[in-house]
């Protein structure tokens, strides 16, 4: 087991334990469901559970840092993301390509033109933005964990009643956190319309 060196930007061992011990349920919770958002991307059959597993087991020996610092929250989701991301390349699961029906032909002065047609517009690109803006609703909602919860469970397509059940809340519950949310997305929007 490692020991941290005074010097050291990282957490020892112990540490990193310690801090682990620190979380509540309802921490674990969420971590689970921000990895369960990096994993249903093309990671079928592996949990947010695991991922988070996985990076807690890589950071207890060793192999994956802890910067002092740096909450639970930003450590533990990073590094499962990175993991699922070596996962996907290791296996070959995230596919680069964008597959094209072709479509009418046009005749122009320069030649032959040829019109294609995206079949899956699920690129790269579009997980890539649909993450990040995931990621900055994440960040903008700050330490509202409930708030949180819920717009991770949006993002899995789970609406109303469903949503409610799988968070485990009543219906004042559930209906004051979609508030909340609904406020601070009202405010998220107006401030990008600004810029």
């Amino acid at each position: 087991m490692r020991l941290a060196k005074d010097d050291d930007d990282r957490l020892s061992a112990l540490e990193v334990e310690a801090a682990l011990v620190a979380l509540s349920d309802a921490d674990w919770k969420r971590l689970f469901k921000i990895a369960q958002y990096e994993s249903a991307f093309d990671l079928s059959g592996v949990t947010g559970e695991e991922l988070i597993h996985e990076a807690v087991l890589l950071l207890l020996d060793g192999t994956r840092r802890w910067k002092r610092g740096v909450h639970a929250f930003k450590a533990l989701p990073f590094i499962a993301h990175s993991i699922s991301d070596n996962w996907r390349n290791r296996d070959g699961l995230f596919d680069r390509t964008v597959a094209v029906d072709h479509g009418l032909s046009e005749d122009t002065n320069d030649g032959t033109v040829t019109f294609v047609q995206a079949v899956d517009n699920k690129t790269p690109e579009v997980i890539a933005d649909g993450t990040s803006q995931l990621n900055q609703l994440l960040r903008a909602l700050g330490d509202d964990d409930e708030a949180a919860l819920l717009a991770l469970s949006w993002a899995e397509d789970m609406r109303g009643e469903e949503a409610r059940k799988a968070l485990g809340w009543d219906e004042k519950r559930h209906d004051a956190v979609r508030k909340r949310l609904g406020r601070k997305l009202d405010s998220l929007r107006a401030m990008r319309e600004r810029t």
